[in-house]
């Protein structure tokens, strides 16, 4: 059996300068707030919202694992809540991969995708604009 994958939406997130928590017995924890940005696919558009933030736990020098919750609004005022959890790899250019769940009430059909789909997200650090990071969401069939 093969998977393949429909990008749903690419994301131009807006992020802050990370807070440095610290050290625990878990690993090295920075929070990076999510402060806005724009979201655009074959069925969505929309902006994202502040208020949300990514707590990156770095566990050693090749692994960290990601954790990013925050809204986005569609253009027609629907508010969709993502929580996104996956890991970087370092050893792998630091490309990032996750495993968004969305959260939407609507009797808008459209949004039935993101209610009942499986999904994956790719990020690329190294590509991002300063203040930036972008984010390819994908549905799997």
């Amino acid at each position: 059996m093969e998977l393949q994958a429909e990008e749903i939406m690419h994301l131009h997130v807006k992020i802050a300068k990370a807070l440095e928590v610290g050290a625990s017995p878990e690993g090295y924890l920075r929070v990076i707030p999510i402060v806005g940005g724009e979201f655009e696919g074959a069925l969505f558009r929309g902006t994202i919202l502040s208020g949300g933030a990514d707590w990156n736990m770095e566990v050693n020098s090749h692994y960290s694992h990601v954790h990013a919750v925050y809204c986005i609004q569609e253009n027609d005022g629907t508010i969709i809540s993502v929580d996104n959890s996956g890991y970087i790899d370092f050893t792998e250019n630091r490309f990032i991969r996750t495993v968004p769940h969305f959260t939407v009430h609507s009797d808008d059909k459209k949004y039935e995708v993101l209610q009942t789909g499986v999904f994956v997200g790719a990020l690329d650090a190294s590509r991002s604009e300063e203040g930036f990071i972008e984010i390819c969401l994908y549905k799997l069939a």
